[in-house]
């Protein structure tokens, strides 16, 4: 049973793997829910910038109500991130995941939020890549050298 949920924006360093919103229990008290959305450094998004942390939301309550643990998304989501770590793709749009279904209602409720808040979907998105493009090519420097030794 859920009796906690936080909601935090963080730098994209400290998401738990490469991936721009995250949700997950505490280590700790099992009825505390975390979610973690990705902070914006542009001022114009101060408020979208929440709308990852709202599809976390969204995407955790539904996917828990289906019985789908957190355990299982990371597992999906980690898998995913290695098998496509050349690609753009999001694992939540692959209909192998476990929370796809869910994961696409937390998608339309992020569009509506955005939409709501008069901001262009795509500025939105490319704003919400930057961070994730970095640590993608950083991450793909370090495996480089790593292979190279």
């Amino acid at each position: 049973m859920i009796e906690r949920i936080t909601l935090d924006l963080v730098d994209h360093s400290a998401q738990r793997y490469n991936s721009v919103g995250d949700w997950y229990f505490d280590e700790h008290d099992s009825t505390h829910l975390i979610i973690k959305g990705t902070r914006l450094p542009n001022p114009a998004l101060t408020f979208a910038q929440w709308a990852v942390g709202i599809h976390e939301l969204v995407e955790a309550l539904a996917a828990l109500a289906a019985g789908v643990t957190a355990a299982e998304v990371d597992a999906f989501d980690q898998q995913f991130e290695l098998d496509h770590a050349h690609d753009d793709l999001e694992p939540g749009d692959d209909p192998r995941c476990p929370v796809f279904q869910q994961h696409q209602l937390a998608l339309a409720v992020e569009r509506m939020f955005i939409k709501a808040l008069g901001v262009d979907w795509e500025q939105y998105e490319a704003e919400m890549d930057k961070p994730w493009l970095k640590r993608r090519r950083a991450e793909a420097r370090h495996n480089a050298r790593q292979s190279a030794k």
